[in-house]
């Protein structure tokens, strides 16, 4: 455990200094860094928890933890908690060509350098990556401690990241960095990776589902099934299922909005197994032999399993190489990829990319390579080219696309594929196209942001559309949904938590909807509707709309689960209006006005940007409609020169269209789209002869819902004492409307007796209809009654009072009043800050409901008292409150309204007295009324006015005054008109009129130009109405006939009151393609034929009326014969041939026989189907020979017999003569160019040879072989398709070659054969490195073997495929082949290289002494590695060792050097000279004396200023010196241990001659030598003033004075001094020395 605890703190280390270059304000400040600590904390002790059990079972012997299947796949063991097994599996140059990528690198073409620079990506994988492959340089780095090296992980790494050293392995992000784990701890080390700023990671591998073949059970592959029997017994409950890990991929991406999570969809599509095989239950595996499902069922669907369905990462699917796509048919699908949908729904996979046989880097060396496919491969393709987009984003907008956002920009910009338009569960949205995202981030008219919705909110804004392909697509990280625990196979309950809706919304009020698939129907089309299950929703409209003006909303069901960002891509929009390019110019909303007879307006607007831009409006119609120029100031027109159109009523345009012309700086226009000028309504007579009702117009172009509305009923008032509806007239006390006066039109004479109150307009507008109070100034008092007591009597079933109030905001107080002054209870209602409360109240019991008031606006408030005290605001309930006071029926006080004067301590609560403001319409019931009753005297009964009528639609079921419907034709809406107080009523029909042009044509297609059609409106509809037609040919009749030179679309416009329908049809002018025929004769022993073949067509009539394309003919005379040949649209083109005969004449000399006078003699043959007694001859005397003659077809053969009679039994040729050719004895004829005649004569010859095939069908040789082909030397005029004429021709080319001759009797013969080469061999060498060579370097040269039986190398004569040399030279490969050919390789030279010399240069030999250096020497001019890290070409040694150096040459040879062996010999301890004085005069002598002293060594003392007199070579040594004063004498001794030697040395200053030291006083001297002070010590206690006296080394006096503490000698120069020190009663005398 501590070991794997340490590895995760390092993965956190290493993690947060690889991320050091991201941490950027832009991806860091949406991570929750909170949320993710957890995520790591729990999500590695899971993973701990798990490997506690999977090495308890793997002790146990239950289960195998690492299984490799094959040498590119692993499998390992993530899960046994549930206990069952869960296992992790990975999913196993034309990538980037597929998705784009290429075109954005370096050189791509586009002008991108989009390579990876600076982007970092995450892997996580089955094992360890190869980070030193010659692929990644120094770009790769494990992020952990991963040590099992994996040739999947190493092989997706190169797929995201290789250089490119081998150009087809280059990778997608070919400079991008890769941070590499193995799957182990994954969730916990992704949350901490991108609580670290990693803004992408692949991830391809996922778990074990389904079928599987693998050594899981036994150590023996085999095949397992990894679903639950559980569950279910054929189908793994796992694909499709919304696990708790898939859960946690969600919470990370939540946490990290920057961060994507690339997963392979997995390889389990159409796995199966027929037979025996193991299984998990109870505990462990046991063999199985039941029947189950394949993964993915019968049709592939549902087969993606664990964190492949979470919501918010990015899965990836297997397609072949798109190399050239051209449309969806260019994607195809393979053969293992996984499909979805998810248990819920949703669509997955996201999208494909090419994971087919991809090329990349491989682990078993640096420099190994290899092909592998599976989702594995595509899912890296993905995440290497999103890691472009997001340099793009990051070098073009300073930040990173947030991870919904790069989602939604993939999916947006995905190229279709498959069956049909959208998305689908087999390719996702389509395949992934990095170039095109990255363009649309450079469109500035794509819209790619982020938005945000909260709670009850909705998002909206407007886009300028036209006929571009309209595409909007918005995407989120949704919440992380709740797996369900139950039920598990393929549960339906929805993932998806915040569901948004995308909507576009235009103009005309035309909603479209997003795509959504079916997912009971996975592989059914896409349609458009709601979509509640994904996501991602997008909006496609690839024939773009109507030009206008559009709003696009998003919004959401339900509540959100917290506010939702989302991100939002739009392609399509249209230039805004600010460019000299004027694009974009709309007629806004209304697209349609409508006037009325009186002088209603309405206006248009054509807003654009820019100020200088000129307006001119247009109109259409009129008796002969075309556009024109609106006058400044025309009938019921204004402001036709500005950005706003208004059109008054009555108008003289009604039924025109409208449209605006904007010129920009005089430089180009634009043409708005149009909008149409409509009569408001149609006069319907009412039920009374005064009033006219008026409906909306009810002109359609097609089926649609029409609505139809009364736009302005006419009111009444009604009389005072009505109360509507009726129901409300049970239980009325009182009704006071206050009408001019204060009485109660109730019956109940409960009247208002009125002071200070002025009258005022009402709700409605009405004079004198409502009562202004102001203060204690104004009141109305109602007097107590029986009637109004009653509300209050026992029994009773409660009260409700009602009333309008429009409060003042600076009067507030009473509204109205009843107190009893008995105590049996009060009430009163009153406003304060803005709140009206109600209140009753019984002594200290009190009941009180409180509703907001808005000052100054009219509003209704009812209360009611049933079981519970109620408060209505507007027919809406506002409050209750438990019953706790009455209105006691004893009490003979008034009720109240703005009470001026009264008792305020008898309220238990403060108020003010008097009302400011205005009351209407008070009304008292002496019963409860219900909600409904509360909401209807809202709506309808108080009011005072109402409209006259109301209207009863669809049979009493709809009585407001609007009725919508959807009509499919010309029809007729009833609705009954009811006059609200007499109960008149009368019948109204509104026509409804579909004008909707449906053009048809004779014909749709003419054959050539000029041809008539007939055009005509098919759809006449109502006669009645007088329907405006107008052609695009300016034709304003029903049909009319046109003759196009070219395809033309034609159009018909239909208008009626304003409404213009339009239909177009198109007539092409197809010329058809020119009719040819082709003849060829067949003839052989059995029949002679011509088959005329006419040129491809539907059908076919010839001359002779037949109808097939093959026309077999053989006339008996030169016949010309025709044919039409007609295409699909009818049209037909006419060819003609020629068939030409020649006169044939066949003789037969008889005279030696004997002629059957009634059978006579005949001939057969093929041209007349072998029968003996057809054919007569004819004896000609003249000749004397038996003749027939006839016409044969030039080119022809014929073979024929003689037959002396009419029966085949009658002797014939074979017994004549025994002329004749072939199986049969057959003669044969060819006919030339001229007449001819043939026969035998006088039995004495027989006709030509038989007819030749002079070349054979085909030969086969090898390809480096020549042909030689002849022609027979009977043939003449030879001609070959080479050109030659010569009878032998040589070829070395494959092909078809032709000869045309003459045979002798003038018939052409034309023959072919086909040269065919034998299939050659691959010529290249591959060399698997360099081939220049270094020394001791050797390199691996390879011959492709297919097709290849042998191999001979050159020179080395090596009989093997592949051959291993370090030599230098030239190197090929004689190849032969199955067939037996030879070919000979390409040449490829192997040259050596000189390495640097390995030998070292020593300063000296390889000893030295302690304190010394050696200095060693390498071959200079290259570059080095020395074993101690230097890198020089010398080094200085001051150690013991063995050094050696790695040289590099310029041209990459390395040598190492040889080893020197440096030995540091041991030094010389040096001893410490002394002496008793380090000052002596000339003359003097002293002892220099050394400690220690060691016999072993050897000592030499030299002198310098003095000799020495003894002691040489000893421990100390006597010295006379010699010198004058000032001198300085210097001791030197050499100490030799036998290796090394070394010295030391002593100075001796020499003083004045005759002055020697007196150490008296006992004075110490300090410091000796001194620099500035020195310092006296003198004996403690001695105070005697003391003198001194300095003398110089010549014994002068230089410096005196009384002896303190200190004696300054900084001005003295440096040497050697005395001092001199008195008391009066002795002198001391010390030597010292000054220096600087």
């Amino acid at each position: 455990m501590l070991r794997k605890l340490t590895t995760l703190i390092f993965f956190i280390f290493s993690t947060q200094m690889a991320f050091g270059q991201l941490q950027q304000d832009d991806v860091l400040k949406g991570v929750n860094k909170v949320e993710l600590q957890k995520i790591v904390s729990s999500e590695y002790a899971k993973y701990s928890l798990e490997r506690i059990l999977i090495d308890r079972a793997i002790e146990n012997g239950e289960v195998i933890d690492r299984v490799p299947l094959g040498v590119n796949a692993e499998s390992q063991l993530k899960s046994l908690s549930s206990g069952t097994p869960i296992y992790y599996i990975t999913d196993n140059a034309n990538a980037a060509i597929s998705i784009g990528a290429n075109k954005l690198h370096s050189g791509g073409g586009l002008g991108y350098t989009l390579n990876g620079q600076g982007i970092l990506v995450g892997e996580w994988d089955g094992g360890a990556t190869l980070v030193g492959h010659q692929e990644f340089g120094s770009r790769a780095t494990q992020g952990d401690n991963a040590s099992s090296l994996s040739n999947h992980a190493t092989h997706v790494a190169g797929t995201m990241i290789a250089s490119g050293v081998q150009s087809s392995a280059k990778g997608m992000a070919h400079q991008a960095s890769l941070l590499t784990h193995d799957w182990n701890n994954d969730n916990s080390e992704m949350a901490t990776a991108a609580s670290n700023g990693l803004i992408l990671s692949n991830h391809s591998y996922g778990i074990v589902s389904g079928w599987a073949y693998g050594p899981w059970a036994t150590g023996s592959s085999s095949w397992h099934w990894f679903g639950d029997p559980l569950i279910s017994s054929t189908e793994d409950y796992k694909f499709g299922y919304y696990s708790f890990s898939a859960r946690t991929w969600d919470q990370i991406a939540n946490n990290a909005p920057n961060y994507l999570i690339v997963k392979s969809a997995g390889n389990d599509r159409n796995d199966s197994h027929l037979g025996g095989h193991y299984v998990w239950q109870n505990g462990g595996w046991s063999y199985s032999t039941a029947s189950r499902n394949s993964d993915g069922n019968s049709d592939g669907y549902d087969c993606i399993s664990g964190e492949g369905v979470s919501k918010n990462v990015m899965t990836i699917g297997a397609v072949d190489d798109v190399l050239s796509y051209s449309g969806p048919a260019s994607v195809s699908m393979s053969s293992f990829s996984g499909w979805g949908p998810t248990d819920d729904g949703r669509i997955k996979p996201d999208l494909v990319a090419n994971g087919v046989m991809l090329y990349s880097s491989m682990a078993s060396g640096s420099t190994a390579y290899g092909s592998m496919s599976g989702t594995s491969m595509s899912a890296p393709s993905a995440t290497g080219g999103l890691a472009l987009i997001q340099q793009h984003a990051l070098g073009t907008n300073n930040s990173y696309l947030k991870s919904a956002t790069l989602k939604a920009l993939a999916i947006h910009t995905a190229k279709e594929a498959g069956s049909a338009q959208g998305p689908d569960y087999q390719f996702g949205w389509g395949l992934l196209d990095v170039e095109h995202a990255v363009e649309v981030l450079d469109d500035s008219l794509s819209i790619v942001n982020t938005q945000s919705l909260a709670n009850n909110s909705t998002y909206s804004t407007n886009i300028a559309l036209s006929s571009n392909p309209l595409r909007i697509t918005i995407a989120w990280n949704d919440p992380a949904g709740t797996p369900v625990t139950s039920s598990l196979l393929n549960n339906t309950t929805a993932m998806l938590v915040n569901d948004l809706d995308l909507r576009l919304t235009a103009p005309s009020g035309q909603v479209y909807y997003p795509y959504v698939l079916n997912p009971n129907s996975p592989a059914s089309a896409a349609t458009t509707g709601d979509n509640s299950k994904d996501n991602v929703e997008m909006i496609d409209l690839p024939n773009g709309v109507a030009p206008g003006t559009y709003t696009l909303t998003v919004s959401h069901k339900g509540n959100l689960a917290s506010t939702q960002e989302f991100s939002l891509i739009v392609t399509g929009i249209i230039q805004n209006s600010t460019s000299p390019s004027c694009q974009g110019v709309f007629i806004q909303q209304p697209q349609t006005v409508q006037v009325d007879a009186s002088t209603l307006s309405s206006s248009f607007q054509a807003p654009f940007s820019d100020s200088s831009a000129l307006y001119q409006w247009q109109l259409f119609g009129g008796a002969v409609p075309n556009w024109t120029n609106i006058p400044a100031q025309g009938q019921g027109i204004n402001g036709s020169n500005g950005p706003v159109l208004t059109v008054f009523g009555p108008s003289a345009y009604v039924g025109y269209s409208v449209r605006c012309v904007v010129t920009y700086n005089n430089s180009c226009s634009a043409i708005s789209n149009t909008a149409s000028i409509q009569q408001l309504s149609l006069p319907v007579q009412g039920c009374l002869s005064t009033d006219s009702i008026f409906v909306t117009a009810s002109v359609l172009c097609g089926p649609d819902s029409v609505s139809i509305l009364i736009p302005n009923p006419q009111m009444d008032t009604l009389p005072n004492e009505s109360l509507m509806p009726i129901s409300l007239r049970n239980g009325n006390v009182a009704w006071l409307p206050f009408n001019g006066n204060g009485f109660d039109f109730s019956g109940n004479q409960n009247h208002a007796v009125l002071g200070g109150v002025q009258y005022s307009q009402n709700r409605l507008g009405m004079d004198s209809s409502a009562l202004s109070f102001s203060g204690t100034n104004s009141f109305a008092a109602i007097q107590s009654s029986q009637s109004l007591n009653s509300i209050s009597l026992p029994g009773s079933e409660g009260y409700s009072i009602s009333f309008w109030i429009a409060p003042d905001t600076s009067a507030e107080g009473v509204v109205f009043a009843r107190v009893d002054t008995s105590g049996d209870g009060s009430m009163l209602a009153f406003t304060n800050s803005g709140l009206i409360h109600f209140v009753t109240f019984l002594q200290d019991k009190i009941s009180m409901v409180s509703s907001p008031v808005i000052h100054g606006v009219w509003q209704n408030i009812t209360v009611s008292q049933g079981a519970f005290l109620s408060m209505f605001h507007n027919g809406a309930l506002t409050d209750t409150a438990n019953i706790q006071g009455c209105l006691c029926a004893n009490t003979t006080l008034p009720l109240m309204l703005s009470v001026p004067f009264i008792d305020t301590s008898i309220f238990p609560v403060p108020i003010s007295l008097g009302f400011g403001g205005e009351i209407d319409d008070f009304g008292i019931w002496n019963r409860s009324l219900s909600n409904s009753e509360a909401i209807l005297l809202y709506q309808s009964a108080a009011q005072k006015i109402q409209s006259r009528y109301y209207y009863v639609w669809n049979q009493g079921l709809d009585t407001n005054n609007s009725y919508t419907t959807f009509v499919s034709g010309d029809t007729s809406i009833p609705f009954e008109v009811v006059h609200r107080i007499s109960g008149a009523s009368c019948q109204v029909n509104v026509p409804i009129y579909l004008i909707q042009p449906e053009i048809q044509a004779s014909r749709l297609v003419t054959c050539s130009p000029g041809d008539s059609v007939l055009l005509f409106n098919s759809n006449i509809g109502d006669t009645s109405i007088n329907k405006s037609l107008l052609w695009s040919t300016g034709a304003s009749i029903d049909s009319i006939w046109v003759t196009p030179t070219q395809t033309t679309t034609y159009w018909l416009q239909t208008s009626f009151d304003g409404v213009v329908c339009s239909d177009s049809i198109e007539v092409q002018v197809l010329p058809p393609s020119s009719a040819s025929i082709t003849s060829a004769i067949t003839s052989n022993n059995n029949q002679t034929s011509i088959s005329l073949t006419a040129s491809p067509g539907v059908s076919y009539l010839w001359s002779d009326s037949s109808t097939t394309q093959v026309l077999s003919v053989y006339p008996d005379s030169t016949t010309t014969y025709s044919v039409k040949v007609y295409d699909i649209n009818g049209c037909y083109s006419t060819a003609s041939y020629i068939v030409s005969t020649i006169p044939i004449t066949f003789m037969l000399d008889l005279s030696t026989q004997t002629v059957s006078a009634n059978k006579g003699v005949h001939i057969a043959g093929n041209f007349q189907g072998w029968v003996a007694n057809t054919s007569a001859m004819a004896f000609d005397s003249g000749l004397g020979a038996w003749v027939f003659t006839r016409e044969f077809v030039i080119g022809d053969t014929i073979y024929y017999k003689f037959i002396n009679g009419n029966d085949w039994l009658d002797p014939h040729d074979v017994l004549l003569n025994g002329c004749g050719t072939g199986p049969y004895g057959d003669r044969w004829m060819a006919v030339g160019g001229q007449a001819d005649s043939v026969g035998i004569f006088h039995l004495s010859s027989c006709d030509d040879q038989a007819p030749i095939d002079p070349l054979m069908d085909s030969i086969t040789v090898c390809a480096n072989t020549p042909v030689q082909l002849s022609a027979p030397s009977t043939l003449t005029d030879i001609l070959w398709s080479t050109g030659d004429t010569t009878q032998t021709i040589g070829l070395s080319n494959p092909g078809v070659v032709w000869m045309s001759a003459l045979y002798p009797n003038g018939v052409v013969i034309n023959d072919t054969v086909q040269i065919v080469h034998f299939a050659a061999p691959s010529t290249a060498i591959t060399a698997s490195g360099n081939t220049s060579l270094c020394p001791g370097e050797d390199v691996m040269l390879a011959t492709d073997t297919s097709l290849v039986s042998g191999v001979l190398w050159i020179p080395t004569q090596d009989t093997t495929s592949s051959i291993l040399t370090f030599s230098p030279g030239s190197y090929f490969a004689q190849l032969t082949t199955t067939d037996g050919c030879i070919f000979y390789s390409d040449t490829i030279v192997v040259s050596s290289l000189s390495a640097p010399s390995s030998m070292l240069t020593l300063s000296d030999s390889s000893y030295f002494c302690l304190g010394d250096t050696l200095s060693i020497a390498a071959d200079p001019g290259h570059s080095y590695i020395w074993n101690n890290g230097e890198q020089d070409s010398m080094i200085f040694v001051a150690s013991s060792g063995d050094f050696w150096v790695e040289i590099t040459s310029n041209t990459g040879c390395t040598t190492q050097s040889d080893t020197v062996t440096a030995v540091m010999l041991p030094g010389v301890v040096l001893p410490v000279l002394f002496t008793s004085n380090a000052f002596a005069a000339n003359g003097d002598t002293s002892n220099i004396k050394m400690i220690p002293y060691d016999q072993s060594m050897s000592y030499t003392w030299s002198v310098v200023g003095g000799n020495i007199i003894a002691g040489q070579g000893g421990e100390n040594i006597d010295i006379l010196w010699q010198g004058i004063p000032g001198d300085t004498a210097i001791v030197q001794l050499v100490v030799d241990n036998g290796l090394c030697l070394d010295s030391t040395t002593i100075k001796i200053y020499i003083t004045t001659v005759g002055i020697g030291e007196s150490h008296l006083g006992n004075f110490k001297l300090y410091p000796n030598p001194a620099v500035q002070v020195l310092n006296v010590e003198r004996e403690v206690g001695e105070m005697r003033p003391i003198s001194y006296v300095i003398y110089n080394a010549l014994g002068e006096n230089v410096q005196l004075g009384i002896l303190t503490e200190s004696i300054s000698i900084e001005s003295l120069p440096s040497g050697t001094y005395t001092l001199k020190i008195s008391d009066g009663s002795y002198d001391a005398i010390y030597k010292f020395v000054k220096m600087q």
